[in-house]
């Protein structure tokens, strides 16, 4: 990891004025704020992230990650641009990022929740994310609406991007245990101290899906109190999705803070009281509304029937994309993290790639509003007519060009092979219409020799049109290739 003096250079003996002029705050955090600033050269608006001093550990490790993506087509792949450090003249470091317009989590404070139909651009576009992240070997490890920006609502709805990389990481750097993500978009398996990947953040996207269309979060569930614990959350997550197996739970290093064992003979896991949770972590949710009762993923299927809270019926392409949308929602929050989908494959389901609205394109006004609002998010969808093998267009990433470059090269070795042995036959060929030359020319020049001295002529006063066609196979051409 680079120094602190070569990622973030003092600007020594003069302000930050300077060089950017501070305007107003958009937001807070633990970790410090960012202002709206204009960069004094060119005027141009971004956005700086002014971290606490305490926190120049985190600054570093967020410019680290976002240097691994700086190869990257950032625009295409849906990741805030990220500038340059710098540190304050009493320390404190300095981001600068692309000037983005609001958090998801802002924008939905003051609406009612989603529809799938304005859902299916943002879960698109942050799979996307995703998958470039994977490509590059990282997690992002803190996916929440929080960090999903709108790039400009106005001009632009629904195009997002995904920011604050100060606790992604590389797999190999996960550490068995600890405790990360929000409460509420943490997957199982970091809750029980398993092994995690990038299965964590598919998870967490599924959770900030169901929460764009619910309007709540669905784990814990609960909207009688302000105040959810870690294991109000493992509850939520073991009644609506089962009890993760037992394989699962026998390996987790923190298993024991939720669950415990049965009294014999049944010995089975069960979950403990949140008294019983010697921690008591807990997050305080804000703006919890009253949720639905939900025993199961499946009951979401209802929503699917009728529309809002007047039960007024939908239409029957309408239906039929609320179902795809639940059906993607259970792929994405599959308690094993070995079954659960990945971004490829979420790019690829139906519900993104709308392969189900095929036959209803140019006869359905409800399809022609779901078009409309995803090729208006990301211009380089794939527009109709659509196709079985229909999916979005995804920037090319690192894993697909190796792939590429493999599966190319392939083709030549084949090609190769194929015209070595062309070439192979053909010398082949060569070689044995050359050999059968050469016996034709010797039996002849023999059966001339044995005339010539049954007759009492001598032999070099008779034809010597085959030892002519000999001398020609054995000798290149005249400025020809030996």
């Amino acid at each position: 990891m680079p120094s602190e003096r070569s990622t973030f250079p003092f600007l020594v003996g003069r302000p930050a004025s300077t060089f950017y002029r501070p305007c107003d705050v958009l937001g807070r955090g633990a970790f410090g704020k960012v202002r709206r600033c204009h960069k004094m050269a060119t005027d141009e608006p971004v956005a700086v992230k002014v971290l606490k001093r305490s926190a120049i550990k985190r600054a570093m490790k967020e410019v680290s990650m976002l240097r691994k993506l700086s190869h990257l087509d950032l625009d295409r792949c849906n990741i805030v641009k990220f500038h340059e450090g710098f540190r304050l003249p009493r320390g404190r470091p300095c981001l600068v990022f692309e000037l983005l317009d609001i958090s998801l989590w802002d924008y939905m404070k003051a609406r009612k929740p989603l529809h799938v139909r304005d859902i299916r651009p943002i879960v698109q576009q942050v799979a996307v994310a995703l998958e470039a992240l994977k490509a590059v070997g990282m997690i992002h490890m803190d996916l929440k609406p929080d960090n999903i920006m709108l790039v400009n609502q106005d001009q632009h709805p629904f195009r997002v991007k995904l920011i604050d990389f100060g606790a992604a990481m590389n797999p190999a750097d996960a550490v068995l245990g600890v405790q990360q993500q929000n409460i509420v978009c943490r997957a199982p398996e970091v809750f029980l101290g398993l092994p995690f990947s990038e299965a964590i953040d598919a998870w967490s996207l599924g959770c900030v899906m169901a929460r764009l269309r619910l309007g709540y979060w669905l784990y814990p569930g609960k909207g009688e109190f302000d105040v959810v614990t870690a294991t109000d959350v493992v509850k939520s997550i073991v009644h609506i999705n089962g009890r993760p197996a037992d394989h699962l739970l026998s390996r987790g290093v923190n298993t024991a803070r939720f669950f415990k064992r049965a009294p014999a003979p049944a010995n089975d896991w069960i979950l403990k009281t949140p008294e019983e949770d010697e921690k008591q972590e807990s997050i305080k949710l804000r703006g919890l509304p009253s949720a639905i009762a939900l025993s199961c993923l499946d009951d979401l299927k209802v929503l699917a029937t009728t529309r809002g809270g007047g039960g007024v019926a939908m239409d029957p392409e309408e239906s039929a994309d609320v179902l795809q949308w639940v059906e993607l929602l259970q792929s994405m929050l599959q308690t094993d993290p070995q079954r659960r989908t990945t971004p490829d494959k979420i790019l690829a389901h139906p519900f993104i790639c709308m392969s189900h609205m095929a036959r209803s394109y140019g006869h359905s006004s409800y399809v022609q509003s779901c078009v409309d609002c995803m090729t208006t998010a990301v211009p380089d969808f794939l527009k109709p007519p659509f196709k079985d093998s229909q999916r979005a267009k995804v920037p090319l990433t690192s894993t697909q060009l190796a792939t590429a470059k493999v599966t190319t090269t392939s083709t030549q070795l084949a090609t190769a092979k194929v015209t070595t042995t062309t070439n192979t036959q053909l010398a082949t060929a060569k070689v044995t219409t050359t050999t059968n030359t050469q016996l034709a020319t010797a039996k002849v020049t023999t059966t001339t020799q044995l005339a010539a001295a049954s007759s009492g002529v001598p032999a070099d006063r008779v034809d010597t049109t085959s030892q002519q066609v000999d001398d020609r196979c054995k000798a290149p051409p005249q400025g020809g290739d030996t």
